[in-house]
């Protein structure tokens, strides 16, 4: 964990250094610049908007007595990308923007529950029971 870690720690900034380089080199310094601005602008909107919604789903789940599951997780990947937005450079950008769009984020949460529902099963050393749609934990 560490080492991925780390690996981030530099990696993510070089990849983005580069990339403004690049563009700089071909599109000029203050059109890289202003093209970053709109794009952090037009997501950090994105990010509002689709946080707003997603709080009104969460609250429309609660009032019909529902346990809004897949919203908080929507919810956290909306604040996920919301913090990439924050970091300057492209990269970040799009993916934080795919991380917005709710298409590409349904993608992004099936990832997460498979990856979490497999984990907790292996950590607490729980079956699956034959048949069933639920996780049966045995302690």
């Amino acid at each position: 964990m560490f080492l991925l870690l780390m690996a981030l720690f530099v990696l993510v900034p070089l990849i983005e250094i580069t990339l403004l380089i690049k563009l700089a080199d071909q599109f000029g310094t203050w059109n890289t610049i202003g093209l970053m601005l709109i794009v952090s602008a037009v997501g950090a909107a994105l990010a509002r908007h689709e946080g707003f919604a997603v709080a009104r789903r969460i609250q429309a789940a609660l009032q019909r007595g529902e346990l809004p599951s897949k919203e908080l997780i929507d919810g956290v990947l909306i604040l996920a990308a919301g913090l990439l937005m924050l970091t300057p450079g492209f990269a970040t950008d799009f993916l934080a923007l795919t991380v917005l769009f709710p298409p590409t984020r349904m993608l992004y949460r099936a990832v997460l529950i498979r990856r979490f529902k497999v984990q907790t099963i292996t950590r607490i050393g729980g079956q699956r029971s034959p048949g069933s749609d639920h996780d049966v934990i045995d302690l």
